[in-house]
């Protein structure tokens, strides 16, 4: 049984390369991709070779090979129908973190059987939701906040589409790309006003240090700035002279594959997954702008990313 894999082999290059699979054991199961997800700021670093030395056992994904020095398999999200497995799972679609790759061998304890009524491009999605409602407990909004989300990438137009479900959650955005704007303004939300509009609770979803000090800058006193980029081994600069210690401000760090703290003593990761897959049965997310591209046009795609020719929006892989 074979298979196909994106490899990334350098930090210039991306290929597919086929590869035996070995027959699947008991407790495992033979899974054809349907979609994967392309996270495109922590892809773009591992791709690139930016990963900082003191994070590499935390970026480590399952079913990864090789390392960040190089060649590496390297992905997200993906969803698949199961070919071959035990009765319950046969012929089931099923959500797990894995590289990019168009078959699959897994062990039953890695995957999340995706709920009737999901289609695969949508369950898809499930890991990056799964970051928004941490980055949503992390900033601790509540009814009446106003938030604003810099940087309408793939989390950040996320983000904003989850917070648009809350009641009395006021949203402003900040975006430089324009078709972006208005995407946002048809979906109700408002572009930020500027110097004179300071919020509650902001977050950067920029993936620069220049949307975490416009998040500083426009945070009211005693407010909170969660910082959703991840910056590999990129310095970040800040002016933290003006008003940042005089206004009591904080910055949170979100990050997915931990619960925050506050939700620790009655949430689990399963529980947090079944909240995501409940939410995804609205339809109401198929209304985020996306990308497609087909499964052997990945390296192209890598190289187009590596040279900055694809901004940061939402990317979905079809096999």
């Amino acid at each position: 049984m074979k298979a196909r894999a994106l490899w990334h082999t350098s930090n210039t290059s991306s290929v597919l390369k086929e590869k035996h699979l070995h027959p699947p054991r008991q407790g495992q199961l033979v899974i054809n991709s349907s979609y994967s997800y392309i996270s495109l700021g922590t892809e773009i670093i591992v791709s690139k070779g930016l990963v900082a030395n003191g994070s590499t056992d935390s970026m480590k994904i399952p079913y990864m090979q090789g390392d960040f020095d190089f060649p590496l398999t390297y992905g997200y999200s993906l969803c698949g129908k199961v070919i071959e497995g035990p009765d319950e799972f046969l012929d089931k679609f099923v959500h797990l973190m894995h590289p990019h790759q168009d078959k699959l061998v897994v062990d039953i304890e890695s995957v999340t059987v995706v709920p009737d009524g999901i289609p695969s491009h949508r369950a898809v999605l499930a890991s990056n939701l799964e970051t928004i409602v941490n980055a949503i407990w992390d900033g601790g909004v509540s009814i009446g906040d106003h938030v604003l989300v810099a940087g309408l990438g793939s989390v950040g137009t996320l983000l904003a589409l989850a917070l648009l479900q809350m009641y009395q959650v006021s949203i402003h955005v900040t975006e430089q790309d324009e078709e972006k704007l208005k995407w946002a303004r048809d979906m109700g939300l408002k572009p930020h006003a500027g110097m004179n509009e300071k919020v509650d609770i902001a977050f950067n979803a920029t993936g620069n240090d220049r949307g975490l000090q416009y998040c500083l800058d426009h945070t009211s006193r005693e407010g909170t700035i969660v910082e959703l980029s991840w910056y590999g081994n990129t310095q970040c600069n800040l002016e933290l002279g003006n008003d940042f210690h005089f206004g009591r401000k904080k910055i949170v760090s979100s990050q997915v594959s931990r619960l925050p703290g506050i939700k620790s003593g009655r949430w689990n990761l399963p529980r947090r997954k079944g909240l995501v897959f409940d939410m995804l049965k609205d339809t109401f997310w198929d209304e985020v702008p996306c990308s497609w591209v087909n499964f052997h046009e990945l390296p192209s795609l890598f190289d187009k990313l590596r040279e900055g020719e694809i901004d940061n929006s939402m990317v979905k892989v079809k096999y």
